[in-house]
């Protein structure tokens, strides 16, 4: 609940202050589709790269978990905590494009990140070591690591008489040439497959929104009723839908984390709010869409919300709508956005271990990591559910607290870039 409110009122607040950035996203995000980038990374790959890393299995996994557990109505916070969250992201990205250093390691080893931030324009090195730490946690033991893998092999003992080690066995075969890639590569990748099976992905929902046509209407109602109305708020399933709705939401997003913006620094920074408005961008496509039409076909699925976890509960609603093309959908998904996620996650987390460890050689450093980032997704393989939902939680927050902090300390300067947008726009006007 911690999480929520935190995610909530910041969004508040920077709506306020920036006077509602959201509106001005389309035309920030389309003048940054015409800039080029460095190191051969577009803006437009760098979103790509962006919405591999948040989005996951938390398109399905997180949205079944939060349905399960706030009801229809934590869909409404979703949409709630999505809007404000555009506005954190904006500034999170903004401020981490701005202010890109390289790091005291040498050469090579470019500091994008909160951290940066924190501890060049911020002045706060505690607090940016608080961050790193927190990042490099979560990467190993959370949202970027340990919670893929678990949906993973879920989704491959699901579809195959396999067991849990194998499963893990298979998950390192497949993640190893990725976790490989260099940062551009990475980026490059993402850049172009990704919008590619999201669309797939964005076809297959509505397919089944069709056949499930008749029970839409009845679950847009329920969902407004659960999510809005006193009563549910009396009865306490209100609070649950906005407790749930809200953390499943970032855990999705990634709003108010500020990791996704070490993914949007890999494109060039001559227009640092141009690239924030892909990060919106990126905050819409990922919750007002794709969740949108996943959590749709949760609930207009036969069989209801049953008591599973979220990759199950997705495979049983897709199989039960569309038969086994319905499950192969999905676990080719899960699939996909799991393994382009954990290199994304990886890059974030080697960016967190140079920053701590400044001194410690390049090369080593990111081979050694690499190496724990492998065991830790091979263990998560056969970890709880339960378990690393808490740790995310937990995670989350350490990681949003700093962010948030650092986003207070420069609210000037985030407001400021957009007042200087609306004065070049009226004097644009102006002249013309």
């Amino acid at each position: 609940m911690v999480l929520a409110a935190l995610v909530l009122l910041a969004g508040l607040y920077f709506s306020r202050k920036t006077h509602f950035c959201q509106r001005r996203c389309l035309a920030l995000s389309l003048r940054a589709l015409g800039q080029g980038g460095e190191a051969g990374v577009s803006p437009l790959e760098a979103l790509g790269a962006a919405l591999s890393g948040t989005m996951g299995v938390g398109t399905l996994l997180a949205v079944g978990t939060a349905l399960r557990l706030g009801g229809p109505g934590a869909l409404v916070w979703m949409w709630a905590g999505g809007f404000l969250g555009m506005a954190v992201k904006y500034g999170e990205t903004y401020l981490c494009l701005r202010h890109r250093a390289p790091s005291p390691g040498g050469a090579g080893r470019e500091a994008a990140g909160p951290m940066a931030v924190l501890q060049g324009a911020c002045r706060r090195p505690g607090w940016a070591r608080a961050y790193a730490f927190f990042c490099l946690c979560a990467c190993l033991f959370s949202i970027g690591n340990m919670s893929q893998a678990r949906a993973l092999s879920t989704v491959l003992q699901a579809n195959t008489a396999l067991p849990p080690l194998a499963c893990a066995g298979l998950l390192l075969a497949a993640l190893l040439p990725l976790a490989c890639l260099g940062p551009a590569r990475l980026g490059r990748l993402c850049g172009v497959v990704f919008p590619a099976v999201a669309l797939l992905f964005a076809c297959g929902c509505l397919l089944c929104l069709w056949r499930c046509r008749q029970a839409l209407p009845g679950v847009l109602a329920a969902v407004l009723a659960e999510g809005l109305s006193p009563r549910a708020f009396l009865s306490g399933s209100g609070w649950a839908a906005l407790r749930y709705g809200v953390s499943r939401g970032v855990f999705s997003n990634e709003a108010g984390l500020g990791t996704s913006a070490m993914a949007h620094a890999l494109a060039g920074a001559r227009d640092p709010k141009a690239q924030a408005g892909l990060g919106m961008a990126e905050v819409f496509l990922n919750t007002h869409l794709l969740c949108t039409l996943a959590a749709l076909v949760l609930l207009c699925a036969p069989g209801g919300l049953q008591d599973q976890d979220g990759a199950r509960l997705a495979l049983n609603a897709f199989g039960a709508v569309l038969g086994r093309p319905g499950r192969l959908l999905v676990s080719g998904m899960v699939v996909f956005f799991g393994l382009s996620t954990m290199p994304v996650w990886l890059l974030y987390g080697r960016r967190a271990a140079a920053f701590l460890l400044p001194r410690a050689p390049a090369r080593p450093l990111a081979a050694g990591f690499g190496g724990l980032y492998l065991l830790c997704a091979f263990l998560g393989a056969l970890a709880g559910t339960e378990l690393l939902w808490r740790a995310a939680d937990l995670l989350n927050l350490g990681l949003c607290v700093p962010n948030l902090y650092m986003l207070f300390l420069r609210r000037e300067e985030i407001a400021a870039s957009l007042e200087r947008e609306g004065k070049g726009r009226r004097g644009a006007r102006g002249r013309g």
